[in-house]
């Protein structure tokens, strides 16, 4: 559902960037009571809504593309929710970057999920790294994990 803009490339529209949001794995600090993330849209979207402070019948309205103008708070209590600039929601150059940097999160996230050696796979052929240097880029990733997630900062 992505639009073409001026250059004839394409950008995410807000459902996109709403469902690209559902999508992500959720904050650990706001499931707690549920075991693993919800994996039904429905679950996710109670617990995505909860945690953000909004109703889950507009959050899964703007999911749905029903409602397309949601309001600054509404944008602002999301971005904080997922720590991220509030820009993501706009249709320009910032908001279509961080949304691609969340889908290369949301990649690496189900390739590691599903196999890490696939991930060693996607870093030698995306990025043309020997065997030594994915296992490092990986193991550079799970330290940066454990360091924030250690730190409790969450920097802008």
């Amino acid at each position: 559902m992505a639009i073409k803009d001026e250059s004839g490339a394409t950008s995410p529209t807000l459902q996109d960037k709403i469902n690209m949001l559902v999508a992500l794995p959720l904050p650990h600090e706001h499931v707690s009571g549920i075991s693993d993330n919800p994996d039904s849209i429905g679950e996710r979207i109670k617990v995505i809504a909860k945690a953000a402070g909004i109703s889950d019948s507009l959050l899964n309205a703007l999911r749905l593309g029903r409602r397309d103008n949601p309001t600054k708070v509404t944008m602002q209590r999301l971005a904080d929710l997922y720590d991220i600039d509030p820009a993501y929601f706009t249709d320009g150059p910032l908001g279509t970057e961080i949304y691609r940097q969340l889908q290369l999160l949301q990649t690496m996230a189900e390739i590691k999920k599903a196999h890490t050696p696939q991930l060693k796979i996607a870093f030698r052929d995306h990025f043309g790294l020997s065997a030594r240097g994915a296992d490092t880029a990986l193991q550079i990733l799970e330290q940066l994990r454990d360091l924030e997630a250690g730190s409790g900062s969450r920097e802008p």
